[in-house]
């Protein structure tokens, strides 16, 4: 029996098995998971693969208006992590192409670094918010300890292979009192639960685990973080949009999911039905993404 990656329980039932990868249920904690995982080489080259056809143009170097949505996320995170453990340093897992970064640095964050292993998206990333960016495996750092005030992920923790160490080391980088902030899907999320497998995020061997509210504050609180807030937003436009109208081709669901957002995200009018409905999502928790904040402690 495959062991949880969350809770290191071995109580998992099959679920499905899409693109040949099989997923697993834990029944203890509620995860969701890839089994068996591919090896470190393996991931590596499909993560090369991915660069050299897609995510340079699609998510790397996406423009300001995919990423408006975001800034009040951001914005919240930024001040959250400033009234916790004050104003950096601050570091960023899986920076991307550096938008969150960029946007912490207009906030006026001196402090501020990232963690990006693709090439092209380390060099954009630099570029666009003149962070230090390091190109290293975010387990193997070398950094002290104790060192940061805040450090984020932005749908990073869903491709680890090893969830419970990197939260590990989360932990050891925190100074006392740091905020850890992050985001992930939510296989509980309304999307997730309809249209299940097919879903977009359902992207094996890239995401690897599949939280609930369950599964994500276990392995926050077993990793010696204190949850501060826990909670859902956003429906899968892209997803709906394939769903319902079955498009001839990803790129005219992923054009229509665009299209929706820079309507949406363009207006006072629109910001705010997207506000309203992540209210009544998150009081469902239903919301597609979970985003969580949890503290190190002080003592």
């Amino acid at each position: 029996m495959s062991e949880c990656p969350v809770c290191a329980g071995t109580d998992a039932r099959p679920s499905f098995t899409k693109d040949e990868y099989r997923h697993f249920l834990c029944q203890g904690c509620d995860a969701l998971y890839l089994h068996p995982v591919p090896s470190e080489a393996e991931l590596a080259d499909y993560y090369v693969a991915q660069e050299e056809a897609t995510r340079s143009s699609q998510c790397w170097d996406r423009g300001e208006q995919d990423y408006k949505h975001y800034k009040p996320i951001w914005d919240a995170a930024l001040r959250s992590i400033e009234s916790h453990a004050g104003k950096g340093p601050l570091l960023d897992v899986g920076c991307g192409g550096g938008q969150f970064l960029a946007f912490a640095r207009e906030q006026g964050w001196d402090e501020i670094e990232g963690i990006e292993l693709a090439p092209g998206a380390a060099a954009r990333a630099a570029e666009r918010s003149s962070a230090q960016i390091h190109s290293v495996d975010f387990l193997a750092n070398g950094f002290s300890r104790d060192r940061y005030a805040g450090i984020t992920m932005w749908n990073v923790i869903e491709h680890a292979r090893e969830p419970r160490r990197f939260v590990g080391e989360v932990e050891r980088l925190l100074r006392p009192g740091g905020l850890f902030v992050a985001d992930c899907p939510n296989r509980r999320g309304i999307t997730m639960r309809i249209i299940g497998k097919s879903a977009y995020v359902v992207m094996p061997p890239e995401h690897l685990v599949y939280f609930s509210h369950r599964s994500l504050r276990q392995l926050l609180e077993a990793g010696g973080l204190v949850i501060q807030e826990l909670s859902t937003n956003t429906i899968y436009i892209n997803d709906w949009v394939r769903y319902l109208t079955k498009p001839k081709a990803e790129a005219e669901a992923r054009e229509a999911h665009l299209t929706w957002y820079s309507r949406a995200t363009s207006s006072g009018l629109g910001m705010g039905v997207i506000a309203a409905a992540n209210i009544v999502l998150n009081a469902m928790r239903l919301g597609d993404q979970m985003l969580v904040a949890a503290q190190k402690r002080s003592t």
